[in-house]
């Protein structure tokens, strides 16, 4: 195993953590320690720096650079452009974990897991740090199993985000500048955009009208991955007697808060996106083959899942599910706001296929939200009919009471009381995954403790 050490780089020196131990060492002392080709570092770049940064600074310093140096002296965190002047240098260690692509920032995080701010002690930072890196193993393993299978990835395993990641591992080694075509600002009628308006069925009349308002509606974009979407008469739709909202974050229901009984159904579509990716062949034009990588990544994570190889099956759904951001990242080799846009309608129409369904079958539409509805009533029939339609998986998820405030913040209990699902303002009370999300646990884990005082 490689030595493990915990760092937060000071002018006057580097806060450490290894062996239970923090401390400060003075710059000398810390530049031996660094030495070390199997040394692993966990850190966190001060300030505004990118990892990237971070790791370039702390190589020009262990390298005893005059321009590093000078860096240590000025203003602290430094800017960022002397840091881009820096010339390269080789790190000694064996590589550097930037633990902000798996926590986002320390501050955030700490509140959610219920710790005390550091604050500006580096003493207290680097210890953080090392408490973060210990939780975090199993995030850590996904992104060393990433690197594994896609060894073309390199450092960013370890320090990209996970689009900037998923990105990589879909080019096959190709960097971004490489691939990335110019865009233009434009607008297109959504049904010119998608093309074959006729696949999208529906019987019942208010479905009916809410896809000819998508169809007949117009899609914009421009160079800076603007994206907006205007169904005729207004972004405002009705269905089944609930108002829906459409527009480039999906399709959503105006969810009033309350408490709603069921016995309710949570049909969600199964890597909404990414199946429809592969499912009707949208490729942006500088990977033609953009749609087979997705659907061999899908079948790969599926093969996963059967074998019971969750480090696998979790590194695959980090890239596949982050794939469709980076069409309408300007920043991304995948930039096409046409191909984003394409992704996003079909889903709100196949969504729609979805509500007539239900509600033909005598189904009460509870809520909607993007990838898929909750359901009163039973739903079976009308879930594999459109399965079987779409080609496409729905999750069924029950529910026997759902708490909410609103669309994206509920707690759903099943029948034996038990939180089955959280979402939104409510997710940091029991989901590990919302470690990045601005949540509020005192209050999430009040209200799965006490939920009728919520109500």
């Amino acid at each position: 195993m490689p030595a493990e050490v915990a760092i937060f780089p000071t002018p006057s020196g580097c806060a450490v953590h290894a062996g239970g131990l923090t401390r400060m060492l003075p710059w000398p002392v810390a530049v031996l320690l660094l030495d070390d080709p199997t040394l692993v570092v966990h850190t966190m770049a001060p300030g505004e720096m990118s990892p990237w940064d971070g790791e370039r600074l702390l190589a020009a310093i262990a390298d005893d650079d005059p321009a590093a140096r000078a860096i240590l002296a000025g203003p602290w965190p430094p800017p960022r452009l002397p840091i881009h002047e820096l010339p390269r240098h080789r790190r000694r260690w064996l590589r550097t974990v930037d633990l902000r692509v798996v926590i986002g920032d320390l501050e955030g995080a700490c509140c959610r897991s219920g710790l005390a701010l550091p604050g500006d002690d580096p003493l207290r930072t680097v210890a953080t740090i090392a408490w973060f890196a210990e939780r975090e193993r199993t995030a850590l393993a996904v992104r060393q199993r990433l690197l594994h299978d896609h060894p073309w990835i390199g450092d960013s395993a370890w320090m990209a985000s996970t689009g900037l990641l998923a990105e990589q591992v879909i080019l096959h080694g190709l960097r971004r500048d490489q691939v990335r075509r110019p865009v233009e600002a434009a607008s297109m009628p959504v049904a010119e955009l998608l093309g074959n308006a006729e696949r999208f069925h529906a019987n019942r009349a208010d479905v009916k009208a809410a896809m000819r308002a998508l169809l007949d509606g117009e899609a914009r974009w421009n160079e800076r991955g603007h994206l907006s979407v205007r169904p005729v008469g207004g972004w405002h739709l009705e269905v089944g007697g609930i108002a829906l909202t459409s527009g480039v974050g999906g399709l959503h229901s105006a969810d009033p808060p309350g408490v709603i009984d069921g016995p309710l159904t949570d049909l969600d579509v199964a890597s909404y996106y990414p199946s429809l990716i592969a499912r009707d062949g949208i490729n942006p034009p500088q990977l033609p083959d953009f749609a087979t990588r997705v659907g061999a990544l899908m079948a790969r994570r599926i093969s996963a899942k059967r074998t019971g190889d969750q480090i696998v099956s979790n590194a695959l759904k980090y890239v596949i599910n982050s794939l469709y951001g980076q069409l309408g990242n300007h920043r991304s080799g995948l930039f096409s706001p046409p191909d984003a846009l394409r992704v996003v309608l079909t889903g709100q129409l196949r969504l729609l296929e979805l509500m007539d369904g239900v509600l033909a079958a005598g189904g009460r539409i509870v809520s909607v939200n993007t990838e898929g509805v909750v359901v009163q009533g039973d739903p079976e029939m009308a879930a594999r009919d459109w399965e079987a339609h779409t080609g496409l998986n729905l999750e069924r998820t029950p529910y026997q009471r759902l708490w909410r405030t609103s669309v994206n913040d509920y707690i759903a209990t099943g029948r034996d009381g038990a939180v089955v699902k959280t979402k939104g303002r409510f997710s940091g009370g029991d989901d590990e995954d919302a470690t990045r999300r601005a949540a509020a646990p005192i209050v999430a884990r009040a209200a799965l403790e006490h939920p009728m005082a919520f109500t």
